[in-house]
């Protein structure tokens, strides 16, 4: 990636859909980010088109990265983002590990007191019921975190 982005990791497994923050919320998040000059980048698999899809609808100046990276590429798209938002999944922990500024959205379902990354570089988001986490919150988070601080 040649611009400043952000990654968002709208995926988690399928089997646990109850992890994920809805895709009109990541959408909503990519549109902000992309007005703060700020490029989203869309990270998952094929279980995650749907979602990235979804995201791609309200922000088409996304890039979707789904399909197109490995877990080999996580680490070094964080050390270069600036900030890094996902739900509970291996692809956002790798993030969090880099260093990477990161929000972590979990479902109280998804047991973070005892799997959420930890640090001063992660900010934690929790609710019950991911449905009622609304976006300014999740927005604050990135603003609070994001590397390289605009007036955006």
């Amino acid at each position: 990636l040649t611009k400043r982005c952000a990654l968002l990791i709208p995926g988690s497994s399928l089997k646990m859909a109850i992890k994920r923050w809805p895709a009109p919320s990541y959408g909503e998040i990519a549109r902000r980010l992309h007005e703060a000059g700020i490029m989203p980048a869309l990270l998952g698999g094929t279980e995650d088109r749907d979602a990235i899809q979804t995201i791609k609808e309200t922000c088409p100046n996304a890039e979707d990265l789904s399909g197109k990276t490995t877990l080999y590429d996580i680490p070094a798209l964080a050390r270069a983002a600036a900030v890094a938002v996902g739900n509970d999944t291996g692809p956002m922990h790798m993030a969090a590990l880099t260093g990477c500024p990161t929000v972590a959205i979990f479902s109280t379902k998804s047991f973070p007191d005892k799997a959420a990354p930890r640090g001063d570089h992660v900010s934690l988001l929790i609710e019950e019921n991911l449905v009622n986490l609304a976006v300014d919150p999740v927005w604050q988070a990135i603003r609070r975190n994001w590397r390289g601080q605009t007036d955006a």
